[in-house]
């Protein structure tokens, strides 16, 4: 079964998108927690 490398290429730009996507929902959520938690601290 040969699998043309434009195919997999694709498929590895797509894994490598989702996690990048997750990797930044996290980071975002981490800093929007940081700016709940320095604003609940200040008041």
């Amino acid at each position: 079964m040969d699998i043309p490398i434009s195919h997999f290429v694709t498929c590895q730009q797509g894994k490598l998108f989702s996690i990048t996507s997750s990797t930044n929902r996290v980071l975002g959520d981490v800093e929007v927690y940081k700016v709940n938690y320095s604003y609940f601290l200040s008041t």
